[in-house]
């Protein structure tokens, strides 16, 4: 049985050139237009996770609710993509997946996505025109990294909620309804197969940010931290979504996305009460 390359074997054969920082950690660096420095660190969290991250400016006084609203509304929109706070309070773009699912393309899209949205100064961040030209610039990075086979991802979508008995609608050849118990609750999460990502989608209806809305909106990328793959985001209505985006489907698949959607609805239900 053939081993499984590791991330520094990986990012190599996708021809990025990177530097070894130690403890397992790459630095991938980029020319930089906007940001002061532009370097996606590439690392591998436990026994199946590879993690991407690069750092972006935090927000300055002026435009402070602006700027988390629109990391919000671009976590929904790019694919793989979420912004989050790091422990060290820090603002990023992060992507995470299953180790197994990476090839050189998929490390390669990954990167340049991520390079696409690092790519920012402070005074950009309030700018809802300039995130929409980078995420743009992060779908292109993408668009040959990930292929999606519609036919083979609905048979096997089909057979992990029979096995798991999860009631499905099939909407159309690509749109899925499950009715989902997650957390104690069932929810319809609909399961979208398109390139270039599957995503589960769990949309909160008029959950949405109230009160301190700096605070509850920071509190949802702390949230977006804490979650492998999973993440949450404000849709074009601004209600909260949550998100869980993979390449192809795997066995235990349904109990990953499950476990990471319930972590975020735990998060949110304990935002909702403090905020």
């Amino acid at each position: 049985m053939p081993s499984v390359p590791s991330l520094a074997e990986l990012v190599k054969s996708s021809g990025l050139k990177y530097v070894e920082l130690g403890s397992g950690t790459l630095a991938v660096p980029f020319k930089a237009e906007r940001a002061e420095q532009l370097v996606i660190q590439v690392k591998k969290v436990g026994d199946d996770l590879a993690f991407f991250v690069v750092d972006i400016p935090g927000p300055g006084w002026m435009g402070h609710e602006q700027t988390l609203y629109n990391l919000l509304r671009v976590t929904f929109e790019a694919n793989y993509a979420k912004a989050a706070v790091l422990e060290r309070g820090d603002l990023c773009f992060t992507a995470e997946l299953p180790a197994a699912l990476l090839t050189p393309q998929i490390v390669e899209g990954l990167i340049r996505g991520l390079a696409a949205l690092g790519d920012a100064a402070k005074k950009d961040l309030p700018s809802w025109e300039g995130w929409q030209q980078r995420k743009t610039l992060c779908t292109i990075a993408q668009a040959s990294a990930f292929k999606v086979d519609v036919t083979r991802a609905k048979a096997e979508l089909l057979d992990l909620v029979r096995a798991a008995g999860i009631p499905c609608e099939e909407r159309d050849h690509e749109t899925f309804k499950l009715e989902w118990g997650i957390g104690g609750v069932d929810f319809k999460v609909m399961a979208l197969l398109r390139e270039p990502c599957i995503s589960f989608v769990l949309a909160l209806g008029d959950t949405r940010p109230k009160g301190d809305k700096k605070k509850y909106m920071r509190g949802l990328l702390e949230l977006n931290r804490s979650a492998n793959v999973a993440k949450v985001g404000l849709d074009s209505d601004g209600d909260v979504t949550l998100l869980y985006e993979v390449p192809q489907l795997f066995p235990d698949l349904l109990e990953k996305a499950k476990a990471q959607l319930g972590l975020l609805l735990v998060g949110l239900v304990a935002l909702e009460a403090g905020r």
